[in-house]
């Protein structure tokens, strides 16, 4: 599987307040993304995640902080099963003059105990 999502990646810093509440930005990060990312699942018992942040303003926060709250969008996509299961994600900014993500999911072979 293979999307580009044309929105700003929203960080983990403006995701949540205090104890760990929801912004109303994360709420509707999070309505856009279930709109935005394809309805498809990935079989396999381990994913390999790769995400591309193409940015306007790249440097402007951590790269870290910007695939959590992805990645559990795509879990409850359901495109993968569980983020327990992402053994390998790869992380990406790029300087662009619009702001979008690219994700690619993948199936690896292995051993899922």
């Amino acid at each position: 599987m293979k999307a580009t999502i044309p929105l700003k990646p929203l960080s983990l810093n403006n995701c949540y307040r205090g104890r760990r509440f929801s912004t109303r930005q994360k709420k509707q990060y999070d309505r856009d993304l279930q709109i935005l990312l394809p309805k498809v699942r990935v079989d396999g018992p381990l994913y390999t995640v790769t995400f591309r942040f193409f940015l306007q303003r790249p440097f402007a926060g951590d790269l870290d902080n910007l695939c959590k709250n992805l990645l559990d969008n795509i879990v409850d996509r359901g495109i993968i099963t569980s983020d327990k299961k992402v053994v390998e994600i790869h992380l990406y900014k790029y300087r662009a003059s619009k702001d979008s993500i690219e994700v690619q999911v993948e199936s690896l072979v292995g051993d899922a105990s």
